[in-house]
């Protein structure tokens, strides 16, 4: 086998229900040479049996081990010891990765000669995703920690967003300290302290699942006092090395504070308020003896530009008085209180947008999206079908994007969004088919859901949105999902909706159409689709057909869910897509 670049070490306990997904999104990885070191810590649940079926599976890849149980750190340090790679990995089991991540961080580290190479992440709260970048932050990086001290809060303290060369890790000997939470701040910082050279890739590759209940970071027990632990272990790192480096001290004053008041945050929903007293109280005096002008810090002093939700969060953590009284707050009252900043910024910014419409005669935002489609639609279908077929997918114009291009040929001039159907070979398809659309500036806005199945994803690019639906070939029939909010019906979650599968004629061959002077591809039997899609009378325009009421249409007993994708700032295009992204992309006003 050629030589390892990357060794992931997976720590598995009690984890059966997430493992799969997991090992599933490093078994695909576009870099090859990587070894996965599966270190089941003792775990008492299946693991050990999904373990053994992806060791059968992909006996070059994965690398099994099963030792008795000593916790997260123990797992990691157990696997580090028998790592081959040029450069080290962990991922947690309950998590998941992009399929091109190691490829771009060990290219990156590659061009660079960088120890460590970070990449932003996801928060994966279930039924919402928030993507985090370094946008406007890219620059800090390129440089030792001492060189450019806020990279240190941009590379965050996970183990698990970064590679780092093996070379460098065992120089330094560096061990995740066992049987102690928040083991990743103990040890992470001290060893980016040490780096000579830390480098991005500003995508967010990692997927950080939050949503468990059994996680450690959703658990509050006395382990919670082992943060300070890691802030003494970050300050003795610091002074080690730094002590008479000004800039590098406030930054680390500030991690401390962050990392401190982020536990803080944690207690208002511990049970035990006896704990959460207690633990304010211990709180103030750590950092008050060890970290005596902490209240300076850019973590609790307000900044140029801070909102006023942060402010008044900063006000608060100041004062310890202010913090009890705040705890003394019932639990739904408080969070009110916290979302009435965010609550009032929305209300002015949709009063401002109405006075822009009003005095300035701006068009409504439906109007501005029928405007996108005409202007760009055309443009776009053929940037994502020729995207698809560089996946080997196939796929073509659908619903009433079809229906204008064979009707009219044109889109239709009420159409707010672009459909395209597409059949995925398999369920590996659509991990492969979100990150090249990413990749590709493209936005991820909705995820539909039938249990386990992906139906449909909804995409946007400068705010075009793009519903790409998901198709079955059957041998007698094509067979798609799609979601509808039943009038009168009260959902128990404001994710849930009803469903109809929509059953068609087979599609088995494609043609093209021409429009603005672009080649679209369709189905060959397109007029028999839209026919079963909107009833004979589909050459009659109806601006009141209801999509749910199709005659191809079946409600179905089982209810799906979606998944909310956000994103802190426009994505930005991977620099080894650029080409193709600026030759594609659609028309520009």
């Amino acid at each position: 086998m050629a030589q390892i670049k990357v060794s992931v070490i997976v720590p598995v306990y009690n984890v059966e229900q997430y493992l799969s997904r997991c090992l599933d999104s490093l078994v695909n990885q576009t870099l090859e040479e990587i070894e996965i070191l599966v270190v089941n810590d003792g775990s008492p649940d299946r693991s050990q049996e999904i373990v053994d079926r992806y060791r059968e599976r992909y006996p070059e890849k994965i690398r099994p081990f099963i030792k008795g149980n000593g916790g997260l750190s123990d797992a990691r340090n157990f696997g580090i010891e028998r790592a081959n790679g040029e450069y080290l990995a962990f991922v947690d089991s309950d998590d998941y990765v992009d399929i091109d991540m190691f490829e771009k961080l060990y290219a990156r580290a590659k061009e660079t000669d960088a120890d460590v190479v970070c990449c932003p992440f996801v928060y994966d709260y279930g039924t919402v995703q928030k993507k985090r970048f370094f946008s406007g932050k890219e620059h800090l990086f390129g440089h030792p920690a001492a060189e450019s001290p806020e990279m240190l809060k941009q590379a965050n303290s996970y183990a698990w967003n970064k590679i780092y060369r093996r070379s460098f890790w065992q120089r330094g000997n560096y061990r995740f300290p066992k049987g102690q939470w928040f083991e990743d701040s103990a040890l992470i910082y001290g060893l980016l302290l040490d780096a000579d050279r830390i480098e991005c890739v500003n995508i967010p590759f990692y997927h950080y699942v939050k949503n468990r209940e059994d996680s450690i970071t959703n658990r509050v027990d006395p382990h919670i006092y082992d943060i300070f632990k890691s802030c003494e272990s970050m300050i003795a790192a610091f002074r080690a090395k730094y002590a008479e480096h000004e800039a590098l001290r406030e930054t680390v004053t500030d991690l401390c504070v962050m990392h401190i008041f982020a536990r803080v945050r944690e207690l208002t929903r511990a049970k035990d308020r006896k704990l959460a007293r207690n633990f304010l109280r211990d709180a103030y005096r750590f950092l008050n003896e060890k970290l005596p002008d902490w209240k300076t810090c850019a973590a609790v002093s307000p900044q140029k530009g801070d909102p006023l939700d942060k402010r008044l969060y900063k006000l608060v953590c100041r004062h310890r008085t202010l913090t009890m009284l705040g705890f003394s707050v019932p639990s739904g009252l408080r969070k009110q209180l916290m979302q009435l900043p965010q609550l009032a910024k929305r209300i002015v910014k949709k009063l401002r947008s109405m006075c822009r419409r009003l005095l300035c005669k701006e068009p409504s935002h439906d109007e501005t999206l029928r405007r996108l489609v005409q202007r760009d639609g055309i443009s776009m279908i053929v940037s994502i079908q020729q995207l698809l077929r560089e996946l080997g997918l196939v796929s073509f114009a659908d619903f009433g994007t079809l229906l204008g291009l064979v009707r009219e040929g044109k889109l239709l001039e009420h159409d707010k969004d672009i459909d395209i159907g597409v059949v995925p070979n398999d369920a590996s398809d659509l991990p492969r088919l979100r990150v090249a659309m990413e990749r590709h500036g493209f936005t991820l806005w909705r995820r539909y859901c039938l249990g386990e199945q992906i139906v449909e994803e909804s995409y946007k690019r400068k705010d075009l949105k793009v519903d790409l639906n998901y198709y079955r070939m059957e041998e007698n029939c094509a067979k798609t999902w799609l979601f509808y909010r039943k009038p009168g019906f009260r959902y128990e979650k404001s994710e849930q909706r009803h469903v109809v599968e929509m059953t068609y004629s087979p599609i088995r061959e494609m043609t093209s159409v021409k429009a603005a002077g672009k080649t679209v591809v369709i189905p060959a039997n397109a007029e028999c689709l839209l026919e079963e899609k909107y009833g004979a009378a589909w050459k009659k325009p109806d601006r009141e057909w209801i999509y749910w009421k199709s005659p191809a249409a079946r409600p179905i007993e089982a209810q799906g869910h979606f998944v909310l994708f956000e994103y802190e700032s426009d994505i930005p295009a991977d620099r080894a897509w650029q080409a193709w992204t600026e030759q594609n992309a659609p028309n520009e006003p």
